[in-house]
């Protein structure tokens, strides 16, 4: 299996490879540690992921420190779910977007991993809103981005209605989802619809991102790793009033929920014997 189908190919796990040496080096700093080290550094992160057709970042992330009990895939397709179960791991039934807007307060995410499969569109959009408005990840959680390079039409509208005068934008398209986070993390922050070009600079300087670009078959898609800088929530209607309502996620359903809680459960069970 090749492209979309499979996550097991050449340029695929060299991306993946950069991905979590981006996530490792943002958790534990960046000065090199050695082996053991950076197992006591990474044993207690928590990390959400999409899982994919295989479940290969689950045997990357141990390898590179992480416990397995601390890994929790996510995926809309049940099937791939209920193999990662099987073969020992946490998984959860779901969108990201629901499960991120769902998540519980007293136990934030560490680093959280979106590959996702569509491009810059409303979608996405969602997403970034959920983890915005969210309490799931901790300050300073590592987020990775991986999206699909979008060559139509609706891509570029999505970004020039909601972006029209961001300073960071550029001909690589990656660094528009570290601008556009960047600008959502600034309107929370500052509870202003329009924050000023400073209060944006300054996110991104917090944020620090690193980009990456590849292909794969016929496609290119575009990555963003960078620092979660903290959103103080929604506290003026105004900030709401700058998106379409199809553009936020609706409200996370009791299943959600109730899988999350289900999971962390048994996360604790198992660290707590392990």
């Amino acid at each position: 299996m090749k492209g979309l189908d499979s996550y097991q190919n050449g340029t695929k796990e060299t991306w993946r490879g950069w991905q979590w040496n981006q996530i490792v080096k943002r958790l534990c700093g960046p000065k090199p540690l050695g082996p053991a080290a950076t197992r006591e550094k990474l044993k207690d992160k928590l990390v959400v992921y999409l899982v994919g057709p295989n479940d290969v970042d689950r045997d990357v992330a141990v390898r590179k420190g992480f416990r397995s009990e601390n890994l929790i895939a996510v995926d809309i397709d049940r099937k791939r779910v209920s193999s990662t179960r099987a073969a020992g791991g946490l998984a959860v039934a779901g969108s990201l977007t629901h499960i991120a807007a769902a998540w519980p307060t007293n136990r934030p995410v560490d680093a959280l991993i979106a590959d996702f499969c569509f491009g810059f569109d409303v979608e996405f959009m969602k997403f970034a809103h959920a983890i915005c408005m969210s309490p799931m990840l901790s300050p300073h959680a590592a987020v990775s981005v991986n999206l699909l390079r979008g060559r139509d039409a609706f891509n570029d509208t999505v970004r020039k209605k909601y972006f029209p005068d961001s300073n960071h934008e550029d001909k690589r398209r990656n660094i528009k989802v570290a601008g556009m986070f960047a600008n959502l993390a600034a309107c929370f922050a500052t509870a202003d619809a329009n924050p000023s070009s400073e209060d944006t600079d300054a996110a991104v300087d917090a944020m620090s991102p690193a980009m990456y670009s590849y292909k794969s078959g016929p496609q290119w898609f575009d990555s963003v790793v960078f620092t979660w800088i903290g959103c103080a929530g929604c506290r003026c209607s105004r900030l709401c009033d700058r998106y379409d309502d199809h553009a936020w996620p609706k409200r996370p359903t009791e299943m959600a929920k109730r899988q999350i809680s289900a999971t962390m459960a048994i996360r604790t069970a198992r660290t707590r014997y392990n």
